[in-house]
């Protein structure tokens, strides 16, 4: 009988505006690892497991090393994670997605243009009228350095709750508007503006004590205050340059490096620039595994850095949704606490989660997850069956739906089979008697499930 083996890292589709796409994987995530004959394969992506809950939708979290604690705000309160009890610090103003630092003494909290220290008994906000609204902020060389879109101001070097009206710059490059600052690992200041990134040194001047570093600046930005992120050394935006539609960027030695793909720009293209500006870009680093989170306002985009390094940025994007209508993913502001040897999230429901490998339920909703294959040529022939490679005797059964896709269209009569349970590792997840096959084919599995699953390849048998 004939065999054939098809790939499911990455699989094709076609849209209703006659294009040829990726299929992006969903809640599934590659693993740049060889086995059996595929140079990498999926599998679910960690679930969610509560910790605490109270009522709120979490809008930022923040892990103090120095003074040893992790707080965040949830609604319009300040919380302490103790354990598995969310500790109410106090009132936090303002809205909107928070920005995080900290300095020898606070740890300061910006919500909605106001600013808050906290040292572990105290929480203030600052009240200095020279601070005005900042839009965000960051810590470098025992200044807290704000922008208010229009320039960009630091504390005085004496008092860090202070600042001096005539300390101030802007960012000269373009007139954009500068909408976010960045402290890099080598102790520089970036300054994101819309279509422009400047870096800034600090050379103690008596006005403003930073200088702009002219050779070091960036012809594109950011689209949001929270478009940007470091993962380990490299900062990651979504933005770019004027008159270009926003992407996803590296910025590697003073120049934006695309990590995105035409099919994830396709997702983006759904928005509109003051819809990006919500964005939030989060990192993640766990067992060598470097992860960068894009949450938009009607998806989550993940993209495994490490397997991109290893098969390729094709193969290593991913959605993550949550429950079965592919809403964007629970999990937000992640923020790992070494004091529970775990990342933990936020979420809009209020509650905060551990990050578990041992699951693929968020909470106590079951995931979908869903892989196609690439489509491929073939004359009308019958298919024998078709063998999903797999790991079996692990979880707990889990029931999945396998169907053909005809010219990458429409899908035909849906097959369904138990994908296994505990102690079944001799069990082969096969399909058959699929039926005739249409000219160009693809296949399609789906399924919902509180447990992990796992899929390498696809063998598809042809004969009677």
């Amino acid at each position: 009988m004939e065999q054939v083996t098809l790939p499911i890292i990455r699989g094709d589709s076609i849209t209703a505006d006659t294009d040829y796409t990726d299929f992006i994987p969903l809640n599934l995530t590659a693993v740049a690892k060889p086995i059996l004959g595929a140079a990498g394969y999926l599998i679910s992506h960690d679930g969610l497991t509560e910790v605490a809950a109270v009522v709120g939708e979490d809008r930022g979290g923040f892990y103090d090393d120095r003074r040893g604690y992790h707080v965040r705000v949830i609604g319009n309160t300040l919380y302490k994670l103790v354990g598995n009890t969310l500790v109410k610090v106090g009132q936090i103003a303002g809205d909107g997605q928070c920005s995080f630092t900290y300095s020898f003494n606070w740890t300061a909290i910006l919500s909605g243009g106001y600013v808050y220290l906290y040292n572990g008994t105290k929480l203030e906000l600052l009240t200095d009228t020279d601070l005005k609204r900042p839009l965000d902020m960051d810590w470098i060389d025992s200044y807290f350095f704000y922008t208010d879109g229009e320039y960009i101001y630091h504390s005085q070097i004496n008092d860090e709750k202070l600042v001096d009206p005539l300390q101030f710059a802007t960012a000269e490059i373009m007139p954009d508007k500068s909408v976010g600052v960045m402290r890099t690992p080598d102790n520089l200041m970036m300054v994101f503006g819309r279509y422009s990134i400047e870096y800034f040194i600090n050379q103690a001047n008596e006005q403003f004590a930073f200088s702009r570093i002219a050779q070091k600046s960036i012809s594109g930005g950011i689209c949001g205050t929270h478009c940007k992120t470091m993962v380990g050394d490299t900062v990651f935006i979504l933005g770019g340059k004027k008159n270009e539609s926003p992407s996803i960027h590296a910025i590697q030695s003073s120049m934006l490096e695309s990590v995105s793909t035409r099919s994830i720009d396709k997702i983006l293209a759904q928005y509109t620039d003051d819809e990006l500006s919500q964005a939030v870009l989060e990192s993640r680093t766990d067992k060598r595994d470097q992860f960068l989170i894009v949450r938009l306002l009607r998806h989550t985009l993940l993209l495994n850095l490490s397997a991109a390094k290893a098969i390729g940025l094709q193969d290593a994007w991913s959605q993550l949704s949550y429950g079965i209508n592919k809403a964007p993913w629970l999990g937000r502001n992640g923020v790992y606490d070494p004091m529970q040897a775990a990342w933990i999230y936020g979420s809009k429901l209020g509650a905060v989660y551990k990050l578990d490998a041992t699951t693929a339920s968020q909470g106590l909703e079951q995931t979908e997850f869903e892989v196609r294959t690439p489509l491929i040529e073939s004359a009308s022939k019958r298919i024998a069956q078709v063998q999903v490679n797999t790991v079996s005797g692990f979880g707990a059964k889990t029931t999945a739906a396998l169907s053909l896709t005809n010219e990458g269209l429409a899908f035909q009569r849906e097959n369904w089979l138990l994908y296994g349970t505990i102690g079944e590792y001799d069990r082969h997840f096969i399909f058959r008697r699929i039926g005739f096959t249409p000219k160009d084919l693809s296949f399609r599995l789906r399924g919902v499930s509180r447990h992990k699953v796992n899929f390498c390849n696809f063998t598809v048998t042809y004969g009677d």
